[in-house]
């Protein structure tokens, strides 16, 4: 008899088992959500835009000589393209399945953790970046040797390789249970900033990098300034990238201070910063591959050697140099 009853509740068991398994299964949608479509969409405008700024930026390094400031000032860009593509293409990807798919992106999901994964290599290397790219124009019109700039390549890879060891250390067992990746809702995921040590890391991270993009690209508009009408448009190019990148992380250690005094963070905040930083998508690609591009790299660096001063008007040795949209020898127009 109690063989009997086990054979009739083994098939039951394996039956609740088999549900819960399913659950966490994604599903079809049994009807479409027109809302769920304009994301995607946003997405595959920023793929096409930021694939864009990849081979201009590409094209540019092949085009330039080793050693050379244009080809240090193009892996900056490049770094830039890639940065955005780590987190727009792939979650164009999974955005597109939502439309059809259930949205799985809770907590402990592993929809979650990729996102969360894709988007903290994104975040926190763009971040690191932005202060990258300060540091060399200014070391490109005011440095009194441009041989700092062949450390460009490292200083890359450094902001890639922070933002991997953050990313991959929520992931690891004893960590991903209390600081791992966690739903923000409307299905965003990433790091769980309402965890202390996160907070604290995030707040840490924004005060230093923002301090130093504050500090250079201050330093930078008053040399520009002082020399208007010269450069107006790379005064205008610079004003801009500082308050967009501002304007984006501003809510890093706000939210770490809320964090850390114990409070909870007010409904729509994360999603607030999600939507400042998902706006980077489509403005970096015109304020670093066209404008920065335009009337930094184009005006005072393409193709000048390394330890050249190219911070002398750009007519000064204009038939040395080689515009990077034309190929030709025509006029930079800075």
């Amino acid at each position: 008899q109690p063989r009997a009853q086990a054979i009739l509740v083994r098939p039951i068991l394996l039956q609740v088992g088999a549900g819960a398994q399913a659950s966490h299964m994604p599903q079809i949608r049994s009807e479409l959500d027109p809302g769920l479509v304009g994301f995607p969409i946003f997405l595959l405008a920023a793929c096409v835009a930021n694939g864009a700024f990849l081979y201009k930026s590409l094209r540019d390094y092949r085009a330039s000589e080793a050693g050379s400031t244009a080809r240090a000032g193009s892996q900056l860009l490049l770094s830039a393209a890639v940065s955005e593509l780590l987190w727009v293409l792939p979650c164009f990807v999974q955005c597109a399945v939502y439309v059809v798919m259930v949205n799985d992106n809770v907590t402990g999901q592993m929809a979650c953790d990729v996102q969360g994964l894709y988007s903290v290599l994104s975040s926190f290397s763009s971040m690191a970046l932005a202060p990258v790219l300060s540091w060399f124009t200014l070391d490109c019109l005011v440095g009194a040797s441009h041989q700092r700039s062949k450390y460009v390549k490292w200083l890359c890879v450094a902001s890639f390789l922070a933002a991997g060891v953050i990313g991959v250390m929520a992931l690891l067992p004893d960590v991903r249970d209390h600081v791992g990746y966690a739903s923000l809702g409307e299905g965003f995921c990433y790091l769980n900033m309402s965890a202390k040590p996160v907070a604290a890391l995030s707040l840490v991270w924004t005060v230093v990098l923002t301090g130093a993009m504050l500090v250079l690209t201050g330093t930078l508009l008053l040399r520009l300034w002082r020399g208007l009408p010269r450069n107006s448009a790379g005064f205008a190019t610079l004003f801009l990238l500082l308050v967009t990148y501002m304007g984006t992380w501003i809510l890093w250690p706000v939210g770490g201070i809320i964090a850390l005094s114990g409070h909870t963070h007010p409904k729509g905040f994360m999603i607030a910063g999600g939507i400042l930083g998902h706006a980077q998508a489509l403005v970096n690609p015109i304020l670093y591959g066209t404008l920065w591009r335009r009337h930094f790299l184009a005006a005072y660096c393409y193709n000048a050697p390394a330890d050249a001063c190219i911070g002398a008007e750009p007519e000064a040795s204009q038939a040395n140099k080689v515009h990077p949209d034309t190929d030709t020898g025509a006029e930079l127009g800075a």
